[in-house]
């Protein structure tokens, strides 16, 4: 059995006009030139979600985005199921800009999400310079300024920033320890937030990523981040071929979840 613990901040610490003491053009410029829109083509349907790029090795890119953006998961066998035809990211120097270069790209590695693994690896070969996320050493707090940049649904623009307001453990009760936690973030100006999910949630101060988006709660939207240090510990798995849970074909009669 699992349960869910939560740390909650019980004063709101940061003011949305308080905001100007934490912006940094560099920064957040660096944030939108790493991201990237999703689309993923499924049996003649549309599906959009964020991606950010991490990692390079020559042209090639890798970037990080949500598991269930790709895969839907079968509890019974503990499987991954294959939830794509294609792939595209696309990606622009300036999010007011409205042409996007737009890349193919291949899914290298898909996490089990019941574990905490709601993770994607993608990568892409490009043929311009884009910026790297670097991965923040350092835990996220209650009431640290966070800045996210990502494509949902309903949203005025496409940069926000907001402050962490909980921080959720998952604990199983059998063995009393604590499997994985989430960080939840209130980001100004999100409204319905499909479409956010593999986005990075970015230290205001150091433009480092604290964690990777997964979902989103609460009629004012937050948004629900599983901390960095538990991707990297998935990468490093899909790297050496030891991860547990086998990415499968794909199925008929599966259910897509909603991320237009």
């Amino acid at each position: 059995m699992i349960v869910i613990v939560y740390i909650l901040l019980p004063v709101q610490t940061i003011k949305k006009e308080d905001f100007n003491l934490y912006y940094s053009e560099v920064n957040t410029q660096r944030v939108i030139s790493s991201t990237a829109q999703v689309t993923i083509f499924n049996n003649e349907k549309i599906y959009l979600c964020t991606a950010f790029a991490y990692k390079r090795e020559g042209n090639l890119y890798y970037f990080a985005t949500a598991a269930h953006c790709v895969a839907d998961m079968d509890d019974e066998n503990k499987n991954i199921i294959k939830r794509y035809d294609n792939v595209m990211l696309q990606i622009s120097d300036d999010l007011n800009n409205s042409e996007k270069d737009s890349y193919i790209a291949e899914v290298v590695g898909v996490g089990y999400e019941p574990v905490g693994d709601d993770f994607a690896i993608l990568t892409a070969t490009i043929d311009k310079y884009i910026p790297l996320l670097d991965f923040s050493g350092i835990e996220p707090m209650l009431g640290n300024c966070v800045l996210n940049v990502s494509f949902p649904a309903k949203s005025d623009g496409n940069i926000f920033m907001g402050y962490i307001t909980n921080i959720n453990y998952q604990i199983d009760i059998e063995s009393k320890s604590i499997i994985y936690h989430t960080v939840v973030a209130k980001l100004f100006g999100i409204e319905i937030a499909g479409g956010a999910s593999g986005s990075a949630l970015v230290s205001c101060s150091s433009a480092k990523v604290y964690g990777v988006v997964v979902a989103s709660t609460g009629n004012e939207v937050s948004l629900v981040a599983i901390p960095v240090q538990k991707f990297i510990d998935f990468e490093q798995k899909i790297i050496k071929k030891e991860y547990l849970y086998k990415l499968m074909p794909k199925e008929p009669g599966f259910c897509p979840i909603d991320e237009k």
